[in-house]
């Protein structure tokens, strides 16, 4: 009798459900060399499609909405390209005729983006299993595009079928996204693998000031991603550091980020000032997987490049990963080296916009997007293989746990703390202290009751747990809808460092909050 009384208080105590209160960490998946068979390597995203799986290799898509797949009857490579080059190029040929979980059924409700014309004649979409590292989505939305220049990838758009999937079975704590691209350098020591964040961001790799921006709707951008660049400088190995724009009274320019960029692309006033500071050999355009530069290796440019945004914050970008030797791709989809003598500058230019900043600038950078909030912050990236990956909730998952916490935009900038592992730092909203104190009533009854009756001691274990532990799994079959994720929810972000114990609550009131390393 005792014991049932106690159970029916506990779940009579409000704020202390786990359904309320329980917030999910966010995920991540490394961006890294994915082998698509033999010695064919590409960067990217690795997912293990279909059953049998087979193994792609998927872009960021910040522009689409749905994960793409290339078919191999549909790859649309060039006449005479190799079947090997063909796969390299798309990121993998998905094959849904030997797949059992393939489902071709029509899957008109999904929205597509960027809007484009749907031959249904020669386009394909249905539901496939995916794995990504250890989180398995049992029926993800596909398609296959008519024509278009795009390889396979992920759709983090804002109407993104794999985030509303997650966040919607509950698997992450809101539909923001975040992504740090790596090194890929030539040498070993400037190559780092990078990570794709889904409901948060790794605290790990930040470092100094953010830099948050609005989210557009310029279609010159279809990211809609878009920072002012203020003044470029060339910052040279005897630490001189001049500026490309300022002493030629160059106009600041607007950038689109678009990761699936290959260069940093500036208009050609812009151009014309840095090469003429950068010195070297000139050549030609380069026509490797890139379409950067090409100089001669000996007095190549081997200064870094640090972009000033307009809101002050500094991105600087190191040569290893500005300056790289000429790379192309064979018939059997394996990268080489064209030339040692040759150096590739990965930046062009343009005479009208849009200028997209590619991933020689996502390797110096991470990225944080929060399109129902419709901002987008970014900091200069801390190369690092640590993660300390944060959550950021949807507000909609804690509003009945009325916490109080404050806007961390005003506090200091926090510096990324080193991690021993791989650790979540995620906010479970608490409830008060009056309530906690009840738990320690009830617990030492409940202990004082088992220990007399049996003698022994007996863990008290129960649905009124509040906080997740940071080493929770994610399930990867069966999933089960959460019903305080609503899809069109506002966001609020909460953040607890890794170790601390203490809830930190929300306003209950319609503000949105960033829990975001401060300016």
């Amino acid at each position: 009798m005792l014991q049932a009384l106690l159970f029916s208080l506990l779940l009579a105590t409000p704020g202390l459900s786990r359904s309320d209160c329980e917030v999910h960490p966010a995920i991540s998946f490394p961006i890294q060399n994915v082998t698509l068979g033999g010695e064919s390597v590409k960067r990217g995203v690795e997912a293990n499609v279909g059953s049998p799986s087979q193994t792609m290799c998927l872009d960021i898509l910040g522009d689409w909405n749905n994960t793409i797949l290339w078919s191999n009857t549909n790859a649309q490579c060039s006449a005479g390209t190799s079947a090997a080059l063909c796969a390299w190029y798309r990121g993998g040929l998905y094959r849904d005729t030997v797949s059992r979980s393939w489902d071709p059924a029509t899957q008109t409700e999904v929205e597509f983006s960027p809007p484009i014309i749907l031959n249904e004649s020669t386009t394909w979409w249905g539901t496939d299993r995916f794995r990504f590292k250890m989180t398995t989505l049992p029926k993800l939305p596909i398609f296959t595009p008519v024509t278009t220049g795009e390889t396979s990838g992920i759709g983090l758009g804002r109407n993104s079928t794999v985030l509303n999937y997650l966040f919607t079975n509950g698997l992450i704590p809101s539909r923001t996204w975040s992504m740090f691209y790596g090194w890929e350098g030539a040498e070993a020591e400037h190559q780092l693998d990078g990570n794709l964040v889904l409901g948060g961001y790794d605290k790990a790799k930040i470092t100094g000031p953010n830099s948050t921006h609005s989210i557009t709707t310029d279609t010159d951008c279809s990211t809609n991603l878009i920072i002012e660049v203020a003044d470029i400088s060339v910052d040279m190995p005897n630490g001189t550091t001049t500026s490309v724009m300022t002493p030629r009274k160059i106009p600041s320019f607007q950038a689109c980020l678009n990761p699936t960029g290959r260069v940093i692309a500036v208009p050609n006033n812009v151009w014309e000032a840095f090469s003429s500071l950068a010195g070297g050999d000139f050549i030609a355009e380069s026509r490797s997987i890139i379409w950067g530069k090409n100089y001669m290796a000996g007095g190549v440019f081997s200064g870094n490049l640090t972009i000033k945004l307009s809101t002050g914050v500094n991105i600087t970008v190191p040569n290893h990963q500005l300056v790289r030797p000429e790379i192309l791709v064979d018939d059997a989809g394996k990268r080489y080296i064209t030339n040692d003598t040759i150096r590739e500058i990965y930046m062009t230019n343009g005479s009208s916009r849009p200028w997209v900043f590619g991933s020689p600038f996502f390797s110096a950078i991470q990225l944080h997007v929060n399109d129902e909030e419709g901002k987008f912050t970014l900091w200069q990236a801390n190369p690092t293989s640590k993660e300390d990956l944060v959550a950021v909730v949807d507000k909609t998952a804690t509003t009945t746990c009325t916490p109080n916490s404050t806007d961390p935009r005003t506090s200091p900038t926090q510096r990324p703390q080193k991690s021993k592992g791989r650790s979540n730092n995620v906010v479970a909203i608490g409830a008060s202290i009056g309530v906690v104190a009840i738990f320690v009533i009830l617990g030492g009854i409940i202990y004082t009751f088992y220990y007399r009756r049996r003698h022994a001691h007996q863990p008290i274990r129960g649905d009124s747990a509040i906080a997740l532990d940071s080493e929770t799994t994610f399930p990867t079959d069966d999933l089960v809808k959460n019903p305080l994720h609503e899809a069109d929810a506002e966001t609020g972000v909460s953040m607890l460092p890794s170790g601390q114990g203490n809830h930190h609550e929300l306003p209950s009131e319609h503000q949105i909050w960033h829990e975001l390393p401060a300016r």
